[in-house]
Order: structure tokens, then sequence, then C-alpha cells
């Protein structure tokens, strides 16, 4: 049970290094190990947009070591409004006697669950500032690529398939994004949400796609 901290946008870095030497060492110690890593605790101190990032980096890096990681569980689930009296100022989701609404960590955790596919596939990223993910279904009809912004300026990139042709006339598109510091209020409790759009395929292909500054994207190509 590896407890990791999440408050940086860029988490996941430091998470997929952790990994590797975990891996590594089980293997050391015992060649013929079967021993698997789960992580029960994503822990920092905040709410806002940069947790998100930070929360959807460490998945790209969970999503990288296949299945040796089993799960990962940002904290915490519940907040009380203006009620908590410690550092730990992560709540997911807030409430009120009357109202209950998602910080972008939570949006970041419903955006992957939706579009979780069980099979990792090979990514690859030319060029700093996008982290990159990619999983498909077992029938290999369908293809989802996780991409996170952390920088704070746009990135136009071009995605190139290998090995999957026959892609619909659309993608469908997840888009999270906002300045780093925001979160979502009482009063604008949708401020940050996902944006869901279709797209060309053959345009996005050609032209390819800008990722927002600040951003978790989610591209979902179907056959």
């Amino acid at each position: 049970d590896y407890h990791v901290w999440a408050d940086q946008a860029d988490a996941g870095v430091h998470v997929d290094s952790g990994l590797t030497e975990m891996d590594s060492l089980f293997h050391v110690w015992d060649p013929a190990t079967k021993m698997k890593c789960v992580i029960f605790e994503e822990n920092g101190g905040l709410h806002n947009m940069q947790r998100a990032l930070g929360h959807a980096t460490i998945l790209n890096a969970v999503r990288r070591h296949g299945d040796f990681v089993m799960t990962s569980c940002p904290a915490n689930a519940l907040q009380p409004y203006r009620q908590n009296d410690n550092s730990w100022d992560q709540g997911q989701i807030f409430f009120t006697p009357a109202k209950v609404w998602g910080m972008p960590p939570f949006y970041v955790q419903k955006m992957a669950s939706a579009n979780y596919l069980p099979e990792r596939i090979y990514s690859a990223m030319e060029g700093a500032g996008l982290d990159v993910s990619a999983t498909r279904s077992e029938t290999g009809n369908a293809l989802v690529i996780h991409v996170v912004n952390t920088s704070s300026e746009p990135v136009h990139s071009r995605i190139l398939l290998k090995y999957f042709t026959g892609a619909g006339r659309e993608i469908k598109a997840w888009t999270l994004s906002a300045g780093s510091e925001e979160e979502n209020t009482l009063q604008d409790p949708m401020k940050i949400s996902p944006k869901e759009t279709l797209i060309n395929t053959e345009s996005v292909l050609e032209n390819g796609f800008v990722f927002p500054p600040f951003s978790y994207v989610i591209l979902r190509f179907e056959k």
C-alpha cells in the first residue's frame, strides 16, 4: 500500500519513479514474486485544479505500470464546507446540509472511470509539455488517449496512430481545464467541469489537437 503526494501538477512523474523502484526491489528480493501494489492514499492539502492535474498524472503513471498497480485512490472523498480543521484540505466532494458538489479532482476521477479500458498500450510523446497514456478495449475496437498538459501554455500536438485503423468519423473528447489555483465554490459549483465535444477524426489526425493550458483531455476513438 503505497501512499503518495499528489498536490503538484506533475506528481505522476515522482510516483512513476517510485513504482519503478518498488517493482525492481520486489524482484530483487524474490525473482518469482507475484507481489502487486495498490495506492490507497493520494495525499495533499489542495482540492483545486493543480491537485486535479496531480491526480491525472498519477493515473497516467499507474496505467504505464500495467498489472503491477491494481488501483489508486485519492483522499479524501468527502469534506464538510468550511469545517476542515487540519491541513488535509483535499476533499473531492464538498457538502453543506443542503448542497453537494464536486471539486476538480472529482471530475478527473469521473472522466477516467467513464472511459476505462482494460488493456494498456504503448504510447510515446516527442517534445516536452504533455503527459500521455493510452488504453484499448479487449476487442481492439476502442482506443482512449489520456493527455495532461501541466504547463501554463496551450500545446499543439500531432497524433500518430499505429495499428489502429478504421476509426469512425468523429472522436469523442472530454476536456477539463482551468487556472491551476481555481476551484469550484458553493456559489458556482460547476465552474470547473468537463466539456464534452465531438471532433472530426480526419481533421484531428491531419491537423493535430490543441491541448489547453492546465488541462486533462481524454480522446476516445471507436471503430
